[in-house]
Protein backbone atom coordinates (compact mmCIF):
# COMPACT_ATOMS: atom_id res chain seq x y z
CA UNK A 1 0.00 0.00 0.00
CA UNK A 2 2.13 2.86 -1.21
CA UNK A 3 2.43 5.54 -3.85
CA UNK A 4 2.73 3.63 -7.04
CA UNK A 5 6.74 3.86 -8.78
CA UNK A 6 5.10 5.92 -11.60
CA UNK A 7 4.36 9.10 -8.90
CA UNK A 8 8.70 8.48 -7.91
CA UNK A 9 9.80 8.28 -11.79
CA UNK A 10 7.73 11.55 -12.44
CA UNK A 11 9.34 13.59 -9.11
CA UNK A 12 12.71 11.99 -10.13
CA UNK A 13 12.28 13.02 -13.64
CA UNK A 14 11.35 17.02 -12.58
CA UNK A 15 12.97 17.73 -9.45
CA UNK A 16 16.39 14.81 -9.77
CA UNK A 17 15.65 14.85 -5.89
CA UNK A 18 15.88 11.19 -4.00
CA UNK A 19 12.83 9.19 -2.94
CA UNK A 20 13.25 7.20 0.36
CA UNK A 21 10.15 6.06 2.21
CA UNK A 22 8.92 3.17 4.93
CA UNK A 23 5.71 2.77 5.11
CA UNK A 24 3.65 -0.17 6.96
CA UNK A 25 0.00 -0.70 6.37
CA UNK A 26 -3.10 -3.22 7.75
CA UNK A 27 -5.88 -3.75 6.13
CA UNK A 28 -9.33 -5.33 7.71
CA UNK A 29 -12.84 -6.18 6.23
CA UNK A 30 -15.33 -4.42 6.44
CA UNK A 31 -17.81 -7.11 7.07
CA UNK A 32 -18.37 -10.56 8.75
CA UNK A 33 -18.64 -12.90 5.67
CA UNK A 34 -16.52 -16.24 6.57
CA UNK A 35 -15.31 -17.94 3.80
CA UNK A 36 -14.70 -14.16 1.37
CA UNK A 37 -12.09 -12.31 3.75
CA UNK A 38 -8.11 -11.96 3.98
CA UNK A 39 -6.68 -9.82 5.99
CA UNK A 40 -3.49 -8.18 4.63
CA UNK A 41 -0.07 -6.53 6.32
CA UNK A 42 1.88 -4.67 3.88
CA UNK A 43 5.57 -3.47 4.89
CA UNK A 44 6.94 -1.33 1.44
CA UNK A 45 10.53 0.34 1.10
CA UNK A 46 11.61 2.43 -1.67
CA UNK A 47 15.17 3.77 -1.87
CA UNK A 48 15.72 5.38 -5.30
CA UNK A 49 18.81 8.24 -5.78
CA UNK A 50 19.99 10.02 -8.79
CA UNK A 51 23.09 8.47 -9.34
CA UNK A 52 24.64 10.36 -12.68
CA UNK A 53 23.55 13.53 -14.85
CA UNK A 54 25.88 14.91 -17.80
CA UNK A 55 27.20 18.36 -17.23
CA UNK A 56 24.09 19.87 -19.25
CA UNK A 57 21.33 18.38 -16.89
CA UNK A 58 19.72 17.13 -20.24
CA UNK A 59 20.55 13.51 -19.03
CA UNK A 60 20.22 11.74 -15.89
CA UNK A 61 19.80 8.50 -14.15
CA UNK A 62 19.01 6.83 -11.07
CA UNK A 63 18.87 3.64 -9.17
CA UNK A 64 17.58 1.79 -6.15
CA UNK A 65 15.93 -0.74 -4.39
CA UNK A 66 12.42 -1.82 -3.81
CA UNK A 67 11.02 -4.60 -0.66
CA UNK A 68 7.66 -5.25 -0.72
CA UNK A 69 6.39 -7.67 1.84
CA UNK A 70 2.76 -8.83 1.96
CA UNK A 71 1.07 -10.92 3.95
CA UNK A 72 -2.33 -12.41 3.68
CA UNK A 73 -4.17 -14.08 6.92
CA UNK A 74 -7.41 -15.77 5.71
CA UNK A 75 -10.47 -16.64 7.82
CA UNK A 76 -10.68 -20.16 6.41
CA UNK A 77 -8.36 -22.06 9.26
CA UNK A 78 -7.93 -24.86 6.85
CA UNK A 79 -5.50 -22.49 4.61
CA UNK A 80 -1.84 -21.25 6.12
CA UNK A 81 -0.57 -17.23 6.95
CA UNK A 82 1.11 -16.39 3.30
CA UNK A 83 4.15 -14.52 3.26
CA UNK A 84 5.31 -12.80 0.12
CA UNK A 85 7.53 -10.71 -1.04
CA UNK A 86 8.92 -9.01 -4.13
CA UNK A 87 12.35 -7.32 -4.37
CA UNK A 88 13.25 -5.33 -7.44
CA UNK A 89 16.27 -2.96 -8.36
CA UNK A 90 14.36 0.67 -10.40
CA UNK A 91 16.89 1.72 -13.22
CA UNK A 92 15.66 5.35 -14.30
CA UNK A 93 17.15 7.17 -16.94
CA UNK A 94 15.62 10.74 -18.01
CA UNK A 95 16.49 12.55 -20.88
CA UNK A 96 15.44 16.54 -21.51
CA UNK A 97 15.04 17.36 -25.10
CA UNK A 98 13.93 20.88 -24.77
CA UNK A 99 11.52 22.42 -22.17
CA UNK A 100 8.56 21.13 -23.58
CA UNK A 101 9.44 17.35 -24.30
CA UNK A 102 11.25 15.13 -21.42
CA UNK A 103 11.50 11.60 -22.16
CA UNK A 104 11.68 8.97 -19.11
CA UNK A 105 12.10 5.74 -18.52
CA UNK A 106 12.06 3.40 -15.62
CA UNK A 107 13.05 -0.87 -15.83
CA UNK A 108 12.46 -2.57 -12.91
CA UNK A 109 14.25 -6.28 -13.05
CA UNK A 110 12.91 -8.01 -9.79
CA UNK A 111 12.00 -11.18 -8.51
CA UNK A 112 8.52 -11.95 -6.71
CA UNK A 113 7.75 -15.36 -4.73
CA UNK A 114 7.25 -16.36 -1.27
CA UNK A 115 9.44 -14.71 1.52
CA UNK A 116 10.88 -17.98 2.78
CA UNK A 117 12.69 -18.95 -0.13
CA UNK A 118 13.10 -16.30 -3.08
CA UNK A 119 15.07 -18.92 -5.21
CA UNK A 120 11.65 -20.33 -6.47
CA UNK A 121 9.88 -16.85 -7.13
CA UNK A 122 8.99 -15.59 -10.54
CA UNK A 123 11.93 -13.34 -12.07
CA UNK A 124 10.36 -10.54 -14.21
CA UNK A 125 11.44 -7.12 -15.73
CA UNK A 126 8.48 -4.52 -15.44
CA UNK A 127 8.67 -0.85 -15.81
CA UNK A 128 7.34 2.51 -17.65
CA UNK A 129 8.23 4.16 -20.34
CA UNK A 130 6.45 7.98 -21.17
CA UNK A 131 7.16 11.67 -22.40
CA UNK A 132 6.13 14.41 -20.48
CA UNK A 133 5.12 18.11 -22.00
CA UNK A 134 5.56 20.57 -20.14
CA UNK A 135 2.77 23.51 -20.70
CA UNK A 136 2.82 26.39 -18.14
CA UNK A 137 0.80 25.00 -15.18
CA UNK A 138 0.26 21.36 -15.90
CA UNK A 139 2.44 18.96 -17.74
CA UNK A 140 0.78 16.10 -20.33
CA UNK A 141 2.36 12.70 -19.74
CA UNK A 142 2.02 9.99 -22.57
CA UNK A 143 3.67 6.68 -22.32
CA UNK A 144 3.35 2.69 -21.81
CA UNK A 145 3.51 0.40 -18.57
CA UNK A 146 4.24 -2.89 -17.97
CA UNK A 147 3.69 -4.66 -14.74
CA UNK A 148 1.09 -6.24 -11.97
CA UNK A 149 -0.47 -3.13 -10.67
CA UNK A 150 -3.84 -4.72 -12.20
CA UNK A 151 -2.81 -8.30 -10.74
CA UNK A 152 -1.75 -10.43 -13.94
CA UNK A 153 0.92 -8.46 -15.47
CA UNK A 154 0.16 -6.64 -18.71
CA UNK A 155 1.28 -3.97 -20.84
CA UNK A 156 -1.19 -0.81 -19.47
CA UNK A 157 -1.33 2.63 -20.43
CA UNK A 158 0.31 5.44 -18.79
CA UNK A 159 -1.57 8.93 -19.68
CA UNK A 160 -2.85 12.10 -18.56
CA UNK A 161 -1.69 15.31 -16.66
CA UNK A 162 0.23 17.07 -14.16
CA UNK A 163 -1.40 20.14 -13.35
CA UNK A 164 -1.47 23.12 -10.68
CA UNK A 165 -4.31 25.11 -10.77
CA UNK A 166 -3.25 27.18 -7.79
CA UNK A 167 0.18 26.91 -6.26
CA UNK A 168 -0.86 25.04 -3.03
CA UNK A 169 -2.13 22.30 -5.06
CA UNK A 170 -1.11 19.71 -7.24
CA UNK A 171 -3.66 17.18 -9.29
CA UNK A 172 -1.90 13.78 -10.88
CA UNK A 173 -3.84 12.62 -13.04
CA UNK A 174 -1.83 10.66 -14.63
CA UNK A 175 -3.66 6.66 -15.17
CA UNK A 176 -3.81 4.18 -13.50
CA UNK A 177 -3.65 6.27 -10.68
CA UNK A 178 -5.36 9.65 -9.85
CA UNK A 179 -3.57 11.89 -6.76
CA UNK A 180 -4.42 15.29 -5.13
CA UNK A 181 -1.84 17.01 -3.14
CA UNK A 182 -2.90 20.45 -1.53
CA UNK A 183 -0.41 22.31 0.73
CA UNK A 184 -1.53 23.54 3.62
CA UNK A 185 1.64 25.13 4.83
CA UNK A 186 5.01 24.49 4.52
CA UNK A 187 4.96 21.65 7.04
CA UNK A 188 2.20 20.08 6.45
CA UNK A 189 0.05 18.38 2.52
CA UNK A 190 -3.39 16.76 2.74
CA UNK A 191 -3.18 14.05 0.31
CA UNK A 192 -6.19 11.71 -1.43
CA UNK A 193 -5.56 8.75 -4.43
CA UNK A 194 -7.50 6.48 -5.93
CA UNK A 195 -5.24 3.54 -7.32
CA UNK A 196 -5.17 0.25 -8.51
CA UNK A 197 -4.48 -2.50 -5.75
CA UNK A 198 -3.20 -5.31 -7.67
CA UNK A 199 -0.18 -7.82 -7.61
CA UNK A 200 1.04 -11.55 -8.77
CA UNK A 201 3.54 -14.14 -7.05
CA UNK A 202 4.52 -17.60 -7.39
CA UNK A 203 3.63 -19.64 -4.53
CA UNK A 204 5.25 -23.36 -4.49
CA UNK A 205 4.26 -26.53 -4.29
CA UNK A 206 2.75 -27.46 -0.69
CA UNK A 207 2.35 -23.12 0.36
CA UNK A 208 -1.39 -23.87 0.19
CA UNK A 209 -1.88 -27.14 0.30
CA UNK A 210 -1.19 -27.26 -3.67
CA UNK A 211 0.38 -30.17 -5.75
CA UNK A 212 2.05 -28.21 -8.06
CA UNK A 213 3.41 -24.57 -8.51
CA UNK A 214 1.30 -21.79 -9.50
CA UNK A 215 0.35 -17.92 -9.21
CA UNK A 216 -1.10 -16.01 -6.53
CA UNK A 217 -2.74 -12.88 -7.79
CA UNK A 218 -4.90 -9.97 -6.15
CA UNK A 219 -6.99 -7.47 -7.98
CA UNK A 220 -8.88 -4.48 -6.66
CA UNK A 221 -8.52 -0.87 -6.36
CA UNK A 222 -7.88 1.46 -3.01
CA UNK A 223 -8.97 5.37 -2.49
CA UNK A 224 -7.59 6.92 0.25
CA UNK A 225 -7.11 10.37 2.14
CA UNK A 226 -4.31 11.76 4.73
CA UNK A 227 -1.53 13.91 5.01
CA UNK A 228 2.62 14.44 5.20
CA UNK A 229 3.89 15.99 8.23
CA UNK A 230 7.19 17.48 8.08
CA UNK A 231 8.82 17.13 11.86
CA UNK A 232 12.26 17.89 10.15
CA UNK A 233 14.37 19.06 7.53
CA UNK A 234 13.86 16.76 5.08
CA UNK A 235 12.12 14.22 6.83
CA UNK A 236 7.76 13.32 6.73
CA UNK A 237 5.57 11.10 8.24
CA UNK A 238 2.78 10.17 6.31
CA UNK A 239 0.02 8.38 7.25
CA UNK A 240 -3.73 7.56 5.18
CA UNK A 241 -6.28 5.71 5.64
CA UNK A 242 -9.26 4.13 2.85
CA UNK A 243 -11.12 1.32 1.34
CA UNK A 244 -9.96 -1.50 -0.76
CA UNK A 245 -12.56 -2.86 -3.20
CA UNK A 246 -13.42 -4.76 -5.90
CA UNK A 247 -10.87 -7.40 -4.84
CA UNK A 248 -10.34 -10.86 -5.92
CA UNK A 249 -8.06 -13.62 -4.97
CA UNK A 250 -6.89 -16.21 -7.49
CA UNK A 251 -4.74 -19.49 -7.36
CA UNK A 252 -3.74 -20.83 -10.53
CA UNK A 253 -1.97 -24.40 -11.32
CA UNK A 254 0.83 -23.77 -13.38
CA UNK A 255 1.05 -27.40 -14.42
CA UNK A 256 -2.93 -27.76 -15.43
CA UNK A 257 -4.18 -24.21 -15.85
CA UNK A 258 -7.06 -24.49 -13.34
CA UNK A 259 -7.82 -21.47 -11.30
CA UNK A 260 -9.67 -20.77 -7.85
CA UNK A 261 -11.36 -17.38 -7.80
CA UNK A 262 -12.77 -15.69 -4.36
CA UNK A 263 -14.66 -12.41 -4.57
CA UNK A 264 -13.20 -10.73 -1.28
CA UNK A 265 -15.19 -8.46 1.04
CA UNK A 266 -14.43 -4.82 1.21
CA UNK A 267 -11.60 -3.79 3.61
CA UNK A 268 -10.34 -0.90 5.63
CA UNK A 269 -7.17 0.18 5.57
CA UNK A 270 -4.60 2.22 7.63
CA UNK A 271 -1.15 3.80 6.55
CA UNK A 272 1.54 4.85 8.13
CA UNK A 273 5.00 5.79 7.14
CA UNK A 274 8.74 8.23 6.93
CA UNK A 275 9.75 9.95 3.53
CA UNK A 276 12.96 11.36 3.14
CA UNK A 277 12.77 13.98 0.36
Amino acid sequence: MKKLLLTSALLLATTAQADISLTVAQSTPTSEDTGNEIRERDINFTGIVPVYATADKKNSFTAGLMLQSNVFKFDDANLPEVDLLKVKLPIGFTHVQSERLIWQATLLPGVHGESNDLSEGEYRVEGTAMAMLPRGDHVWVLGLGYGDVFGEPKVFAVMGAIWKPVEAVTLNLVLPALEADIKVSETFVLTGAIEPAGGQWIWKQGALGNQYEGDITLTGSRMGVGGEWSFAKGTWLTFRAGLESGREFEVKNAVTGQKATAELESSAFAQLGIEFK
